[in-house]
């Protein structure tokens, strides 16, 4: 047997196309992997977040009865010496956080608008 036969024969042809289709196989095979744990990954991160969402609503309803059930016991307390002015002073109190909430997410709001114009 020559060296011309071995090198360039029709077995050699059929040989490397058949290991290129076991290479395209395998590469396959490995990005349906890859597909599948990114998958797996996904859910498992949308479980956690539902989970903290839960938690975090569930502490907000919490939020709003410790501050209503605080308001009225600020209310019955103070009620005695000051009367109705007790519900004036917490409606201020109440009225100035709000305003400033309010001023402070229009901060927000303006950074965030003026910072998207910058990754665009």
């Amino acid at each position: 047997m020559n060296s011309k036969d071995s090198v360039s024969g029709p077995g050699t042809v059929a040989n490397f196309v058949t290991g290129l289709f076991a290479i395209a196989k395998s590469g396959m095979g490995l990005l349906r992997l890859k597909m599948e744990l990114a998958k797996a990954e996904a859910e498992q991160m949308r479980r956690t977040l539902l989970k903290v969402l839960a938690v975090f609503m569930l502490a907000l309803v919490m939020f709003w009865f410790v501050l209503a059930y605080g308001s009225a016991l600020l209310v019955s307390v103070f009620w005695a010496t000051m009367g109705w002015k007790i519900l004036a002073v917490m409606s201020a109190f109440f009225t100035i956080a709000l305003a400033g909430l309010l001023l402070y997410l229009n901060a927000m709001l303006r950074e965030l608008r003026n910072n998207a114009g910058r990754c665009f």
